[in-house]
């Protein structure tokens, strides 16, 4: 894509699942995989079930994980990643259709006095990388 256009393409990602799930980490991951291998740039991560009955769902670290994923893809050709992309797949992709989880609120997974994450919401972020690399997801070292 990125060869073709002297455009910059910002994709954002409307996830089906929520906060501190284990879907969403792993839809970011083929989401942050196919974009970058395909010459775009990360945008974020916005929950997207349930409509706007959902408000105050984010997590940054969700975020940050995407963007580190994103970071380990830089130069690797489409062809390569198309294999992790499809074991992530088969992660998250069954559930799709199957409604959503909606994860938990800005304020349950963060310490909004401090604006720091929860030691649950870190341990989720360390437990996911640790899942992802055993996967084969690239990360930058």
């Amino acid at each position: 894509m990125s060869r073709h256009t002297h455009l910059v393409s910002v994709q954002e990602l409307f996830a089906r699942n929520g906060p501190l799930t284990e879907e969403i980490i792993y839809e970011a991951a083929a989401w942050a995989l196919a974009v970058v291998s395909s010459g775009g740039n990360l945008g974020g991560i916005a929950f997207c079930g349930g409509g706007d009955r959902h408000r105050n769902y984010c997590n940054p670290l969700d975020s940050k994980l995407m963007g580190e994923v994103g970071l380990g893809a830089v130069g690797i050709a489409r062809k390569d990643v198309s294999k992790i992309v499809n074991d992530l797949l088969l992660h998250y992709e069954n559930g799709l259709d199957k409604g959503y989880n909606k994860g938990k609120p800005f304020t349950e997974i963060y310490d909004v006095k401090r604006r720091s994450p929860l030691p649950e919401t870190v341990r989720h972020y360390e437990q996911m990388k640790a899942g992802l690399t055993s996967l084969s997801v690239p990360f930058k070292r």
